[in-house]
This record gives C-alpha cells, sequence and structure tokens, in this order.
C-alpha cells in the first residue's frame, strides 16, 4: 500500500464493509479502517486525513455520531469532510448525522460509483464541506 496517497480514515465495524470499502479506495487513497471508536480516536492524531467515513451503528457504548462531534471539536481535524455511511436511513438519522457534524449522509448500500463521486466531490470542495 502506498503511504503517500492521501488518507481517508474509516471507522466501521462490520469487516465485510471494510474490505469493500478498502478494495473501492486503496488504488488511489490509503485507507486507514478502524473497526471501534476508541481505535479511530488514537487514530486521529496519526496523520493528516483528506476525508473521512464513518458509520453510525457500532459495537461498544459510543457510536459514529460521538465520533462526528469529537472530530468536529478538533482544531486540526473541524474541517475534514466526513461521509456518514450507514444502514440507519430514516429521514431523523439524516438530520441527526448532519446535526453531528456530517457533510454528506448515504444510506447502505452504498454503490461503488456512488461512494467513489461522493468522496472525490466532498474532497475538492474542502475545507467548504458540503451538505447533501
Amino acid at each position: 500500500m502506498n503511504t503517500t496517497l492521501p488518507k481517508i480514515l474509516i471507522l466501521e465495524d462490520d469487516p465485510e464493509n471494510q474490505r469493500f470499502i478498502y478494495y473501492l479506495l486503496y488504488k488511489k487513497y490509503h485507507p486507514v479502517i478502524c473497526s471501534v471508536y476508541e481505535e479511530a480516536v488514537q487514530r486521529l492524531d496519526e496523520h493528516e486525513y483528506t476525508a473521512m467515513i464513518v458509520d453510525i451503528g457500532l459495537q461498544g457504548e459510543k457510536h459514529g455520531l460521538d465520533f462526528i462531534r469529537l472530530v468536529r471539536t478538533q482544531q486540526r481535524n473541524s474541517s475534514v469532510p466526513v461521509i456518514c455511511c450507514t444502514a440507519f436511513a430514516a429521514g431523523e438519522d439524516r438530520m441527526t448525522a448532519f446535526n453531528a457534524g456530517a457533510d454528506v449522509f448515504l444510506p447502505k448500500p452504498v454503490p461503488n460509483p456512488v461512494m467513489l463521486e461522493t468522496l472525490e466531490r466532498i474532497i475538492s470542495l474542502a475545507p467548504q464541506g458540503v451538505r447533501n
């Protein structure tokens, strides 16, 4: 894996979804995959991230929305674009994700072209961010 590629932090606890995202991104990006909230928090200080893809529903006490809220309070990461990618797809989940600080909300399953186009779009718009 080329570590000079733009780094994308992925917070996803499902191994199948982790593989899906990794293989979708690895040729153009350096995916940094985390399975739990605590691991993702630890990784925040290890790299400069170009974007983040965060699942809402995680195993454990903390979930993806907690992570997004934390990211938005950090000076270093506050403007990093965040895609909330989740199976929780009700209208209220969308608003809750945006209120937590997500830039984009994508309900699972996300078609490959949609994920890549969305990621490239939010990266190109950073640091302004975008809400969809």
